[in-house]
């Protein structure tokens, strides 16, 4: 890279260090076309998109971000016309047929009634899906006159209780869940819900909306979609654009330190180490952006005077209100799609209260093109695939005890002894110490619009934001890094873009 100053530094080629890229770059208004630097700590973009291209597959595997929905308008514009991304269903064949491997039950998706758990009787035989829309509905329903609004925010518990009366914004979900109707009703949602992360304890007010949209919501009433080329090509169109409007962008680029810069020609400098050439690199900016996840902001140094608000009372507050999720995806790839009876199709899905938890089958009968099997564990039940790895790497190919232990639990699943070895299979660990998480959630006890609001630019008297899906409301989605982006760059930056 040329320049050793930049009016704006963007930290993070992921989906939203390169939205703010792309967006600074190109907007006919902005001023800064000539003068952005983004920056990434690692040899490739994308974060948490990452899609596995080989020849034999038909189609990317996705080991990180897979999909999204035609309701989130800014991905939904990017991919289908600012870029004309080549699209297609998220297939997962018929939902008559998935499979919900419950307390060694099979349960019947077209009414739930052999569901294995004690559930009160308005709820037996009722989908998961059903039972939650219920409870939040019944919750909005009584609300206490003057507490009526639009609002999630505003909401409060109205049933008489332990949390009478207590704001949704101080409720956990899961403690909201148990309170409304039983444990076990709990545990039906929880085992059911395919992410253990959907019924934990986070903030309630914020998993109302999220539960009854992209969240928990019946999948016959859902379309999702995927980018035929992968995810990846989504990031590889925004870098495009940048780099066309004049946007310099730097790979291995790790930044360690943030200090107030000592002269009239910048306001920070910024210390990077330079993974490929093994030297530390000073650049000089303007205003930052820090598009990174959690645990990657909390690793940045900070110089004495820029330390006192970084690590003051009101800061630290903030990011201890998003909690970080750990996941993990593995993939298998397999000469043929042994599934094909099981699910009357090529394509599957699969729930299962086991440590394997749920998976996407995408088979295809083409000569030579590999069938897919794609598991993704979250929360606690990673720890139990983790002890299996090589705790050195964060990604590569699955070591013989976990791909062991894999197709065991497939095989009891599946209740067949013939499922080949895989071809080809792979992993990727998001809880490693780069990302810390696969996706966030806002703690209970938080107000997150106002959180929202402060991270955007949370230090009055300096030109420091902080964008992503850690702080947006549509967490574990790329439309919530993308709100972010476009929130900081329509307010704090209007007079400039």
């Amino acid at each position: 890279m040329s320049k050793q100053f930049y009016e704006i530094a963007i930290i993070g080629g992921g989906a939203a260090g390169l939205y703010s890229a792309m967006r600074l770059s190109t907007d006919e208004n902005t001023s800064y076309k000539a003068s952005i630097g983004l920056f990434e700590a690692l040899d490739h973009i994308g974060g948490r998109i990452k899609s596995y291209q080989m020849p034999q597959l038909g189609f990317p595997c996705e080991l990180g971000c897979m999909r999204y929905v035609r309701d989130q308008p800014i991905i939904t514009d990017l991919i289908e016309n600012r870029y004309q991304l080549k699209t297609q269903r998220f297939d997962t064949g018929d939902v008559n047929q998935h499979i919900y491997y419950l307390r060694d039950t099979y349960v019947d998706v077209q009414n739930w009634s052999n569901a294995p758990y004690s559930l009160p009787d308005a709820f037996k035989g009722m989908s998961p899906f059903s039972v939650l829309d219920d409870i939040i509905d019944q919750v909005k329903a009584n609300q206490l006159e003057g507490h009526y609004t639009a609002s999630n925010q505003d909401l409060i518990y109205p049933f008489t209780g332990g949390l009478y009366q207590m704001p949704l914004q101080k409720v956990g979900f899961a403690h909201l869940i148990a309170e409304t109707t039983s444990y076990e009703t709990l545990k039906f949602l929880t085992d059911s819900g395919e992410y253990y992360a959907k019924t934990i304890n986070w903030n309630a007010a914020e998993a109302f909306p999220y539960s009854q949209s992209v969240g928990y919501k019946a999948k016959d009433s859902l379309e999702y979609w995927c980018v035929s080329n992968g995810f990846s090509d989504l990031c590889t169109h925004l870098l495009e654009d940048f780099l066309e409007n004049h946007g310099e962008f730097q790979l291995s680029m790790h930044l360690r330190a943030v200090s107030k810069h000592q002269g009239p020609e910048a306001q920070y400098c910024l210390q990077f180490w330079d993974n490929k050439n093994q030297k530390y690199i000073y650049i000089l900016c303007n205003q930052l952006i820090l598009a990174l996840p959690l645990q990657a902001i909390k690793k940045i140094i900070w110089s004495s005077e820029l330390g006192n608000l970084f690590y003051s009372d009101t800061f630290q507050n903030l990011l201890t209100a998003v909690r970080p999720l750990p996941v993990v995806r593995f993939a298998l790839l397999f000469e043929t799609p042994w599934w094909h009876s099981d699910f009357n199709g090529l394509n599957g899905h699969m729930v299962t209260d086991l440590p394997i938890r749920h998976g996407y089958y995408f088979g295809s009968q083409t000569p030579g093109q590999y069938s897919v099997f794609l598991a993704t564990i979250d929360m606690h039940q990673t720890d139990y695939w983790l002890s299996l790895l090589n705790h050195k790497n964060n990604s590569g190919e699955l070591p013989q005890p976990l791909l062991d232990e894999l197709l065991k639990q497939l095989k009891l699943i599946h209740q067949r002894s013939d499922i080949p070895n895989p071809h080809k299979a792979l992993f990727y660990s998001w809880s490693s110490s780069h990302y810390g998480a696969g996706f966030h959630a806002w703690n209970p006890g938080y107000n997150v619009v106002a959180c929202m609001q402060q991270a955007l630019h949370p230090f009055v008297e300096e030109k420091i934001h902080f964008v992503g899906e850690a702080f947006s409301n549509i967490q574990g989605w790329v439309e919530g890094a993308f709100s972010t982006v476009n929130v900081l760059l329509d307010t704090v930056f209007n007079d400039s873009i």
